[in-house]
């Protein structure tokens, strides 16, 4: 069961908190089937920072690549309203283009919150981005960097007023399978027992990301990887 959230939620909703998570019989979809508030291929939204958002979630600029197995509820917006029951936790993807390559590349998070088309845009929670060893720098009065620093390219953030934010848009088929990939998150994610101060070192960040490859996206996504590498 897929439980509406309250109408405001595709506002500028500055809270979400999971609170609690449980493991639902395999339902795995597969391309070309019907996904729970599916987006439009090419929407182009915004990604937040925003760690009042506990986990990232996934908007109307994401594609649901794959599901984890687990659902979870979550407190929307203010207290005041009644929790969102069963959210899907998800694998997603969305492309990004580099403004100083123009370079495009699959963004791929772990364990977010798919709202899809239920929001015209994603919160990022930066720790989460952290977590999985990936440098973020969010400061607005930071003299260094200002953005989220991967090791094949360098997410530069915008502002608007005090959002922090980068713009991504939905992948189309062809684009799941055949770009390059940056992973943003990881598999684990445990907001309420996270332990901040012993993230992960970079190299464990590209362990983790060569483990992710290869459990796959999907099978078409490694064999044009490898295809490609043998044509370079």
């Amino acid at each position: 069961m897929f439980v509406q959230p309250h109408p405001n939620f595709r506002g500028r909703n500055r809270s979400v908190h999971v609170m609690s998570k449980r493991s639902v019989k395999e339902s795995r979809l597969s391309y070309g089937e019907s996904v729970p508030n599916g987006t439009v291929t090419g929407t182009i939204g915004r990604n937040e920072m925003d760690t009042h958002a506990d986990t990232c979630c996934a908007g109307a600029n994401w594609r649901l690549l794959d599901f984890t197995n687990e659902v979870c509820e979550v407190t929307p917006f203010l207290d005041s309203y009644e929790p969102v029951k069963e959210v899907m936790v998800t694998r997603c993807g969305t492309v990004w283009t580099s403004p100083n390559t123009g370079h495009e590349y699959l963004l791929v998070g772990d364990q977010m919150l798919w709202f899809g088309s239920q929001m015209d845009h994603s919160l990022i929670n930066p720790n989460q981005i952290r977590e999985y060893g990936i440098p973020v720098y969010d400061n607005l009065f930071s003299q260094s960097q200002f953005g989220i620093n991967c090791n094949d390219d360098f997410i530069p953030f915008n502002t608007t007023g005090t959002i922090v934010y980068f713009e991504s848009r939905v992948p189309t088929d062809w684009e799941t399978r055949n770009l390059p990939i940056i992973m943003l998150t990881g598999e684990d994610w445990d907001p309420v027992n996270v332990g901040f101060g012993n993230g992960r070192s970079r190299e464990q960040a590209e362990m983790r990301t060569i483990r992710s490859l290869e459990i796959g996206v999907t099978k078409q996504k490694m064999a044009a990887m490898k295809q490609r590498e043998m044509d370079s």
